[in-house]
């Protein structure tokens, strides 16, 4: 079962992909016995500090055993229809005060590190759902940072899937802000008791100036789109073995059907 599964350091020593890809089957398989479809994982991060207190959840301190790793096991659950949700994109380094730690760093240093242990499941889609940090990327709040989640995460690897932000615990968890920046869904808080986070509703938009309801409700369109997709990827599906499926843009509706 899960629960008796070893931790990703452990799983990570094997450098073992068939293994790790066997490890993401029966997650998948006791997905389908358990009635679920979706698990909150594997952890992308690497080991930056020794006193980051979600190593054991986090593969390596190499971005390409990390990238490796996570893409074996993504793979696997995905065969048997588990949405995974790679996390937490992206340099979350530590765990103590991890809300609106500034992360700075050069472009080069998040290439050739976290950013190319996230780019295997993203950009083969072999994840459909990916968890953002808590952290800020610079200056700016990882859900709301623009240059991860569109720029490099939709424009450059062609990531397909929903982005959704770690539980809103703070009140920097703005919808508004959050899906012109390239965020789906927000992770609420309310089964803790709390309610921390700005969300969207209709009053808030019908309130809106023309222009601005137009990019929202743009905004919201992609954001249903992304989530879908997460879906459509799922043992949620039912979809039967051998059953393929196309992806097209547009839809054609023929009126005398």
């Amino acid at each position: 079962s899960m629960a008796t599964n070893p931790t990703e350091p452990i799983v990570a020593s094997t450098f073992n992909a068939e293994l790790i890809k066997r490890e993401g089957e029966l997650y998948g398989e006791d997905a389908l016995w358990a009635k679920e479809s979706m698990c909150i994982c594997p952890g992308v991060n690497l080991h930056r500090t020794p006193y980051c207190a979600r190593n054991h959840e986090y593969y390596s301190e190499d971005s390409v055993l990390t990238n490796l790793c996570a893409s074996a096991f993504c793979s696997g659950a995905q065969s048997k229809g588990l949405v995974t949700q790679a996390k937490h994109y992206a340099f979350n380094h530590q765990e103590l005060n991890r809300s609106g730690l500034s992360t700075f760093l050069t472009e080069q240093a998040a290439r050739e590190n976290e950013l190319r242990s996230f780019q295997g499941v993203m950009q083969n889609n072999i994840t459909s759902t990916v968890m953002t940090a808590f952290n800020r990327c610079g200056t700016v709040y990882a859900s709301a940072y623009e240059g991860t989640l569109v720029q490099i995460a939709r424009n450059e690897w062609g990531f397909k899937g929903a982005v959704v932000t770690d539980i809103t615990l703070y009140w920097a968890c703005n919808a508004y802000q959050l899906i012109k920046a390239g965020s789906d869904m927000m992770l609420d808080a309310f089964v803790y008791g709390l309610n921390f986070g700005v969300f969207l509703d209709k009053d808030t938009i019908l309130a809106m100036d023309d222009a601005d309801r137009n990019i929202t409700l743009y905004c919201l369109q992609n954001t249903a789109k992304h989530i879908l997709y997460m879906v459509a990827n799922s043992n949620a599906m039912q979809v039967p073995a051998g059953a393929k499926v196309r992806y097209s843009k547009t839809v054609e509706i023929d009126d005398e059907e």
